[in-house]
């Protein structure tokens, strides 16, 4: 299928689009079909929740009703659009996430008078297809689809309102526009590009003052262990803040980025060293997880760390070895409260991002959007609790729950101190943990709490 071009003279009709979108009818449909769902399925995701199959759904049904979509289609589009990430993890990338989610689906729609056979085939289709960069055909053979030319509409449509729901969630929407192909879509997608922009112009100001109370709470705080030199200097920027006007994002990660240099001090003062702990005094410990075996693992230019500690032993997709890390001068590249998934990428490699990190590489840095760069560690141990306990009603239970917290790190300026086994695991991961340890030449120390 060919994709058009969209030139930057492309004129938006904005009071069209703004009325097709706000008809109540069109949400009407959306919620019959959402009210035949249980909601237990949906995730709690930062993005890619309840709220964004609701948007693309919206969407998807607008699509359709300007590309003649059988009428007989518009239920099996409508559910594809709020089932297509059911089967997601967490917001990053989640390669499976549509195999996965075409099954549950099945599940959910099996019993639905609605379907026969060939069309729940064809919604598995839908939802397992439409995270694939191209085409595949052996989705086509997998489901025996009949009528190749409507799956393929009823795809395309998909991946056009999922695109167009994206631009809330990306800082260069416009490099997904070639991903479009339908006009209708592509008007809806830069009317939905502007209606995020006008939100998030207005949330700048509050970023501004939260910045500012942030880094004076900061000053009052840790004022002792600041030189008078140190205290001077975040003072006189905090003074130049208050009187600048801030028009980006990318403007408030710049100054967030002269302020971070100082939090670094906190930490190395704040986390335990490793040689001292002996197993059983609280700790605070950064640690990077293997997610490799240990033979290909190493450390990278850029990549990222947890935070954990005797209150908070979440990790890394439950990973119970973690690699101890002595952070150095401005190693510290960003901090998170959540799990953001940091990427790495070169030159004019567009990725889904809010914020550009500067990095001693000649790379550039991009993260989710949830990153908040200026947290210390006992800042971030409760806020990782917080999140733990609003998520599960209980203070984390060892090895049950995943990390709520994620810092990104120069690999360049960081040491590995030593490696810890997070008890009970498995044989198998003692193994690992001793193949690491004697390819760096590390230590191990178990944490059994």
């Amino acid at each position: 299928m060919e994709y058009k071009t969209l030139t930057n003279n492309f004129q938006l009709p904005i009071q069209e689009v703004e009325e097709i979108v706000k008809t109540n009818s069109y949400r009407k449909i959306v919620e019959e079909r959402l009210s035949l769902i249980s909601k237990q399925y949906f995730s709690i995701n930062k993005y890619h929740n309840i709220k964004h199959a609701k948007n693309t759904a919206l969407f998807a049904l607008i699509i359709s009703n300007f590309v003649n979509v059988a009428k007989k289609d518009i239920n099996l589009l409508i559910d594809a659009a709020l089932l297509h990430d059911i089967g997601r993890k967490n917001d990053f990338d989640d390669l499976e996430h549509g195999r996965v989610g075409a099954q549950i689906a099945y599940d959910i729609k099996k019993g639905d008078s609605f379907y026969t056979l060939d069309t729940l085939h064809l919604l598995m289709a839908i939802i397992e297809g439409h995270c694939q960069e191209i085409y595949d055909n052996s989705i086509i053979e997998k489901y025996q689809i009949s009528d190749v030319s409507n799956y393929r509409k009823l795809l395309q449509i998909l991946k056009d309102a999922d695109c167009i729901d994206r631009t809330r969630i990306i800082e260069n929407p416009l490099i997904l526009i070639e991903k479009i192909n339908y006009d209708i879509s592509k008007k809806l997608f830069l009317f939905s590009k502007k209606e995020n922009e006008m939100k998030e112009e207005s949330q700048i100001p509050k970023s501004k003052e939260d910045l500012i109370h942030t880094i004076n709470e900061f000053l009052t705080l840790y004022r002792k262990e600041l030189t008078k030199e140190e205290f001077l200097a975040i003072k006189r920027k905090i003074i130049y803040l208050s009187q600048t006007e801030i028009y980006s994002r990318q403007a408030l990660k710049e100054y967030e980025n002269f302020f971070l240099k100082y939090y670094t001090k906190i930490w190395q003062k704040s986390l335990t060293n490793f040689e001292d702990y002996n197993g059983q005094e609280d700790f605070k410990f950064l640690i990077t997880c293997p997610t490799v075996r240990a033979e290909n693992f190493n450390i990278k230019s850029v990549f990222s760390a947890s935070l954990i500690s005797n209150q908070h032993l979440g990790t890394f997709n439950k990973i119970p070895v973690g690699i101890v890390l002595e952070i150095g001068e401005d190693s510290i590249l960003g901090i998170s409260e959540k799990d953001m998934n940091s990427l790495v990428v070169k030159q004019n490699e567009v990725v889904n991002s809010y914020f550009y990190l500067n990095s001693t590489k000649n790379e550039k840095i991009y993260t989710k959007n949830e990153i908040i760069s200026l947290k210390t560690p006992k800042q971030i141990e409760i806020a990782s609790i917080q999140e733990n306990v609003r998520q599960n009603g209980n203070i984390l239970l060892l090895g049950n729950h995943s990390v709520y917290n994620d810092i990104l790190v120069d690999g360049e300026k960081v040491k590995m101190k030593g490696i810890v086994i997070i008890e009970p695991c498995d044989r198998e991961w003692h193994e690992e943990a001793q193949k690491l340890a004697n390819k760096f030449n590390l230590k191990m120390k178990p944490i059994d709490y």
